[in-house]
């Protein structure tokens, strides 16, 4: 979900470090890791618990800076500037699966590659045509619209030919059959279990830069309104437990939202960022707001429902409303 900034995350550092300078200052000699954990600490106290920090991702510091990118473009409305990112994406990627200190991120990652990925072949597809020299005199062709791109990405048909191929995440054989009586049990159709897989790649350890953990990727104060404990032991690493903040949390969108794709798209962006969309453009459905939503969750949308048709063989749009609304 992508509900922070890891820029943000990564400017409280720079705070916490230097409070923990001042904790340390009495000291000759103060450790590095002293510095780490209390500047990581004074993160957690400073924002309430949102953000949390992993000091072996902030060690390395070109691919946190490549994930602040990754963040911020993926929350812009148009898609040039993510595009530009797929070269950086695979270098990332490689970084990822060669340092053991963030193979957390992995599959994370993973998910995230594909919207830069089919960003990527949306620009190219549908090119910006440049004015011609002041020399020329002759009229300009207009540029195609940039709907054209938003259709792209937005596509189901696109997503499933993208995903067509991709076994589904070898821990699914196992997690699947012990999550979907969870969803059964409160009322949401089975079948968006597999949103774990676009979240986390079926991954019960994968995390985000910016804290976010689990199979369903709760940041830290959405899992405590569900329900979910982050101490002593994090139950967002408990695939039942994460499993059944999902299913409840997707039960409150849908009341809310009262469309899948709505919902979908409340749990990617936040359900404050499609309300106020929705009112400000006095729309009802999702289709009439993508434009205005962060790429990501332009594209989140479909890929989820491209997963289930993939995983089930059946229409997102068909399933029935949660039946303990």
């Amino acid at each position: 979900m992508n509900f922070t900034r890891v820029a943000f995350a990564a400017e409280l550092l720079c705070f916490g470090v230097v409070a923990a300078t001042s904790i340390h200052a009495q000291e000759d000699l103060p450790y590095l890791e002293d510095l780490l954990d209390a500047g990581a600490a004074f993160i957690e106290e400073a924002s309430g618990g949102e953000y949390t920090l992993d000091r072996e991702l902030f060690s390395d510091e070109p691919v946190t800076n490549f994930f602040a990118e990754l963040d911020s473009y993926l929350d812009l409305p148009t898609l040039d500037e993510l595009a530009t990112l797929l070269p950086a994406a695979e270098a990332t990627l490689e970084n990822l699966e060669g340092v053991e200190a963030l193979r957390p991120y992995l599959d994370w990652f993973h998910q995230r590659v594909d919207y830069v990925t089919i960003a990527e072949r949306a620009v190219r597809a549908f090119p910006d045509r440049p004015e011609p020299p002041p020399e020329v005199k002759r009229m300009p062709t207009p540029p195609p619209p940039k709907s054209n791109r938003d259709r792209y990405v937005g596509s189901r048909r696109i997503w499933e030919e993208s995903l067509r191929r991709r076994p589904a995440p070898e821990s699914s054989e196992t997690l699947v059959p012990k999550l979907k009586p969870i969803f059964q049990e409160q009322g949401v159709p089975e079948q968006l279990v597999w949103l774990a897989e676009v979240e986390s790649s079926f991954n019960p350890r994968a995390r985000s830069p910016v804290g976010a953990a689990g199979l369903y990727q709760f940041m830290p104060k959405t899992a405590e309104s569900l329900g979910l404990a982050l101490r002593p032991r994090d139950e967002r690493l408990i695939p039942e437990k994460s499993a059944e903040a999902a299913a409840t949390y997707l039960k409150l969108l849908y009341k809310r939202f009262d469309t899948w794709p709505l919902t979908l798209a409340a749990y990617n962006a936040g359900q404050g960022r499609v309300s106020k969309l929705l009112r400000k453009h006095e729309a009802k459905t999702f289709d009439e707001i993508s434009a205005y939503l962060p790429s990501e969750t332009r594209m989140y949308v479909p890929k989820v429902f491209a997963t289930i048709k993939l995983r089930e063989g059946v229409d997102a749009n068909s399933l029935p409303a949660p039946s303990k609304v």
